[in-house]
């Protein structure tokens, strides 16, 4: 199963652990700071995530996730996409019950 992950830069290595613990996923996964840093490689983040079975999100306020938010929008809820974040607000980008 195909995670993509666009995490907060300090879990990425805890993301990272946590997979290679249950084994069960192929993890790609980007941090908000390399994206925010490096605008050009927004599009290849919008092709991979469309190719994931799963997604995990930390949302941030940067703004390259107006972007991800369409590409997810577009996607209308055909994959499911667990958003967490520092913002509450953020989390209605979610597709799981909140149980999950």
């Amino acid at each position: 199963m195909k995670l993509f992950s666009i995490m907060w830069s300090s879990y990425v290595s805890l993301l990272k652990a946590g997979v290679d613990k249950v084994g069960h996923f192929e993890l790609l996964v980007y941090s908000n700071k390399q994206i925010a840093q490096r605008p050009e490689i927004l599009e290849e983040v919008k092709q991979e995530l469309k190719k994931a079975d799963l997604i995990l999100f930390y949302r941030t306020h940067d703004p390259f996730w107006e972007v991800i938010e369409e590409e997810i929008k577009a996607l209308e809820g055909r994959l499911p996409v667990i958003v967490i974040g520092s913002d509450p607000s953020y989390w209605r980008l979610s597709t799981v019950n909140p149980e999950v």
